[in-house]
């Protein structure tokens, strides 16, 4: 008899107007859904079963109807949208009406990423990463990536570190995790 832990499946939604499939050549003012692959194979790297769900459009009933569809047959739901404040963002209002208790966090203390959602819609994570490319995959780094290996039963891998110097002063706010760009130089 062997015991094993079933692999967590993740659904995961990109909402925009704006968004077309990675292979659609994007017309004046489209940007390709990057985020989706991204995320699909993060999650497939830490041992999940991932589905991209494809793109939402920018109205609630859309967004709401493919978010309930993928959280409906998944473990947990990331979606990959607006999470700031601009009169066209749905994603917190989607996310509360999923499920019990909602969001229970919108922000975080972090440069880039800072409008990401956490939420639990009766019993599963649901993350709301910003649209952003670059902040969804630093926070899904950060946030995403311990939420699987706590379902899989695995303890959290620390992030690789180097110790280095910097050259010039970089500006930060205090409590608060900033991401820069670097680039190491071995002398």
């Amino acid at each position: 008899t062997l015991e094993v832990i079933k692999a967590p499946h993740v659904a995961i939604l990109s909402g925009g107007d704006e968004l077309v499939d990675a292979e659609t050549t994007p017309k004046m003012g489209q940007i390709r859904d990057i985020n989706s692959y991204m995320l699909h194979a993060l999650c497939t790297e830490a041992g999940a079963k991932a589905h991209r769900l494809g793109i939402a459009n920018d109205t609630f009933d859309n967004l709401f109807a493919m978010a309930q569809d993928g959280l409906n047959n998944a473990d947990m739901l990331i979606l990959s949208a607006g999470s700031s404040v601009s009169v066209r963002d749905l994603t917190e209002d989607v996310i509360n009406q999923l499920g019990k208790p909602g969001v229970l966090q919108h922000g975080l203390a972090v440069k880039p990423g800072k409008p990401t959602l956490l939420a639990v819609c009766d019993g599963k994570p649901v993350i709301g990463l910003p649209g952003n490319p670059v902040s969804a995959m630093l926070v899904a780094r950060q946030v995403v990536l311990p939420i699987l290996h706590h379902l899989q039963g695995k303890a959290d891998r620390p992030t690789a570190t180097i110790k280095a110097i910097l050259t010039e002063n970089i500006a930060s706010t205090t409590g608060r995790t900033d991401s820069m760009p670097v680039r190491i130089v071995v002398k």
